[in-house]
């Protein structure tokens, strides 16, 4: 890559962090003419045409996910990029990679599943140990669900919308 090359691709990069910026503003301030003008904006954006054939290619593959996107001009409230689901399966990877990994697709599947619940469990602030043993034991004294039902309301994490559902990202390891 020659110096004009990484000149335009630095240039392109610039644009593409003013118009983050701009959906950052939208999100704490929606209005239907600053929509507007933000899928004006996107279409210029990924039409562009710097002469440097691979900066062109991936500014075409970027342009074909308007949808996903511009998605925050429909929903506000959902985050900008996905640090938080990788902050979330970061303590996952890293016991995954100093265990060796499982070694079935049973055992991936168990493990999966109670990452995800120790995980939820840390969030609404629920002892996993007394999570699992009035699970397993059957404690009358202790109705975990009702809990987690009533902390999960309480609390703000990252939601996903699926098929009209709307779960906790910490769900979505196992899906």
């Amino acid at each position: 890559m020659t110096i004009f090359h990484k000149n335009l691709v630095s240039d392109f990069r610039n644009k593409i962090w003013k118009f983050h910026k701009k959906l950052k503003k939208y999100k704490k301030s929606p209005s239907f003419s600053f929509k507007k003008n933000l899928k004006k904006e996107f279409e210029k954006l990924f039409k562009t045409k710097t002469g440097y054939q691979i900066l062109d290619h991936r500014i075409k593959l970027t342009g074909r996910k308007k949808e996903d996107i511009l998605c925050v001009l429909e929903h506000p409230e959902i985050p900008l990029d996905n640090n938080y689901a990788e902050q979330e399966l970061r303590e996952s990877v890293i016991k995954r990679k100093i265990s060796g990994g499982v070694k079935s697709k049973k055992g991936k599947k168990v493990w999966e599943s109670c990452f995800t619940i120790m995980n939820t469990c840390r969030k609404l602030g629920i002892s996993f140990w007394k999570f699992l043993k009035g699970l397993f034991l059957d404690l009358k004294e202790f109705d975990f669900f009702e809990i987690m039902k009533e902390r999960a309301i309480d609390t703000t994490c990252a939601t996903v919308n699926l098929n009209s559902q709307f779960m906790p990202v910490t769900t979505l390891v196992t899906t």
